[in-house]
C-alpha cells in the first residue's frame, strides 16, 4: 500500500509540473532492484503511457522535462552526492535499511533546494534503525510528517486477502503485528523467549511499572570483558516481579558499573553476581571482593554455576508470567531478550536446543541469574566484610 501510494503520487507530480526525482535504496545492484517497474505500472494504470519516455535506466516526461532516476545510496561519496543538488523529490523505498551515513549524505544535498521534499516509505524493524531515530524518536525532525499505516487503512483488500491476514494472525501473532500492523519486531525467529515476551505485551505487563517506595531493589549481573556487562534491577512483592530498570555496556572497569547503580537512586538490597565473580581477578582480588570494596554497605552474593544453560532458561520461563517491566527503562534489555535465540544446527539447518552466544546473550544470562535467585531457594556464597559464609536466599526474602 505504501509503495503504491508514493509511486502514484510521484507520477502525478511529474504530469502536473516539471519534476526531477531520484528513487533511492541503500543498495541497488541493478535497476531490477528499484521501484522502476512499479512506476511503469502506474503510468499504464493512469493511461498516460504516450506522455512518457521509458529507457532502461530512466523515466522522462516527453513535454515538460520531468525526470526520474534510480540510485543506490551506498555508491555515493561526499563528492558524487552533489549530482543530486537541485532535485525536487528523493523517494527512499525500504528506508528501514538506510544507514546513518547515507542519511547524513542525502539530507543536506536535497534540502539545498527550498521546495525539495524527501519521502521515506518503510516497514518498521526496530527502534534503533537510523530512519526511526530520524523520524520517530524523541529527537526526530519536528517538521516531518509521519503517517503510520496498516492494512486497516487499505480499503481495496479483497475478502480472500482479509481471510489470509486472519489466518496469519492466528498462526503467528508477532509476524502479523509486524507485517500487517506495522509494529516493531519484538522477537526474532528462533527466539528462546518468544512466547513469554509476546504474552507480556499482550497482557500489558510491559508498562509504566515503578518500584515500590521504600522497598529494596536487587541488582542481577552478568560480567563481561569483551562482552557486555549487563545489570537488571528488580523487586519482588507477593509473587510479583517488578523489573524496574536495566543497564549494560562494555569496555569499562567495575567502578563504572557501581557508579551507574548508585546514580539510579534506588535503595539497593543485594548485588547478585555470577559464579565466575569468585574466580576472575581484578588487581589481585576477585570481582566479588572488588565489588565488596566498591559497595561496602551492600551484601554481595555469588550464584553457583548452572549445570546447564537450560536450567536458567526454564527458571526464566517460570517467573515470566509474573514479571512486570518498566517499558522505558528496560527497553534495551527486553529487546535483547527478544533477540536471544537458539543456534542453528549446521547439519540440518534447523534450530538446535542450545542458545546462540552473541551480543544478546549477556542480558539473557543476567536475567537467568535473576530468575534463579528470586524464584528458587538457591545456595549462594555470601560475601560479607572480611569473610565468606554460606547462606540461602528464599522467595520471601
Amino acid at each position: 500500500m505504501k509503495s503504491h501510494f508514493f509511486a502514484g503520487l510521484l507520477i502525478e507530480r511529474c504530469l502536473m509540473d516539471t519534476t526531477r526525482a531520484v528513487c533511492i535504496r541503500e543498495v541497488q545492484k541493478s535497476i531490477k532492484e528499484s521501484v522502476k517497474l512499479l512506476l511503469e505500472d502506474k503510468i499504464k494504470a493512469f493511461g498516460v503511457t504516450s506522455e512518457f519516455e521509458i529507457t532502461e535506466s530512466e523515466i522522462r516526461h516527453k513535454r515538460n522535462g520531468s525526470m526520474i532516476i534510480f540510485r543506490g545510496m551506498k555508491d555515493y561519496t561526499a563528492d558524487s552526492i552533489k549530482s543530486l543538488e537541485g532535485f525536487d523529490i528523493a523517494w527512499w523505498e525500504e528506508a528501514q535499511t538506510a544507514s546513518e551515513r547515507s542519511l547524513r549524505l542525502l539530507r543536506p544535498t536535497i534540502i539545498r533546494k527550498d521546495t525539495a521534499e524527501m519521502w521515506f516509505s518503510w516497514n518498521p524493524e526496530d527502534e534503533d534503525r537510523p530512519i526511526e531515530k530520524l523520524l520517530r524518536s524523541e529527537s526526530a525532525l519536528k517538521e516531518a510528517v509521519v503517517v503510520h499505516s496498516s492494512y486497516k487503512e487499505n480499503p481495496y483488500l479483497s475478502e480472500d486477502t482479509l481471510k489470509e491476514i486472519e489466518q496469519d494472525r492466528l498462526r503467528d501473532i508477532d509476524e502479523y503485528a509486524h507485517v500487517y500492523l506495522g509494529q516493531f519486531r519484538r522477537v526474532l525467529d528462533g527466539a528462546v523467549y518468544a512466547k513469554e515476551i509476546r504474552a507480556a505485551y499482550e497482557s500489558d505487563r510491559v508498562c509504566n511499572v515503578m518500584p515500590i517506595a521504600g522497598k529494596l531493589v536487587d541488582t542481577f549481573w552478568d560480567l563481561g570483558k569483551r562482552d557486555h556487562t549487563s545489570i537488571w534491577f528488580a523487586q519482588i512483592e507477593m509473587g510479583e516481579y517488578r523489573i524496574v530498570d536495566f543497564y549494560q555496556n562494555r569496555g569499562f572497569k567495575l567502578d563504572h558499573y557501581t557508579e551507574v547503580v548508585r546514580s539510579r537512586g534506588y535503595p539497593i538490597g543485594k548485588i547478585w553476581l555470577p559464579h565466575d565473580a569468585d574466580q576472575d581477578r581484578l588487581t589481585g582480588k576477585t570481582i566479588a571482593q572488588s565489588m565488596r570494596d566498591l559497595m561496602p554497605n551492600i551484601p554481595v552474593q555469588v550464584i553457583e554455576r548452572m549445570a546447564k544453560k537450560s536450567i536458567g532458561i526454564e527458571a526464566v520461563r517460570r517467573i515470566f508470567p509474573n514479571c512486570f517491566f518498566n517499558a522505558d527503562k528496560t527497553k534495551v534489555g527486553l529487546k535483547a531478550l527478544g533477540a536471544f535465540k537458539y543456534d542453528v544446527d549446521p547439519d540440518t539447518g534447523s534450530y538446535s536446543t542450545n542458545p546462540l552466544h552473541d551480543e544478546n546473550s549477556d542480558a539473557a544470562d543476567a536475567f537467568a541469574q535473576l530468575a534463579l535467585s528470586l524464584a528458587e531457594k538457591k545456595v549462594v556464597k555470601h560475601v560479607a566484610p572480611g569473610k565468606f559464609t554460606t547462606t540461602s536466599y528464599a522467595r520471601n526474602n
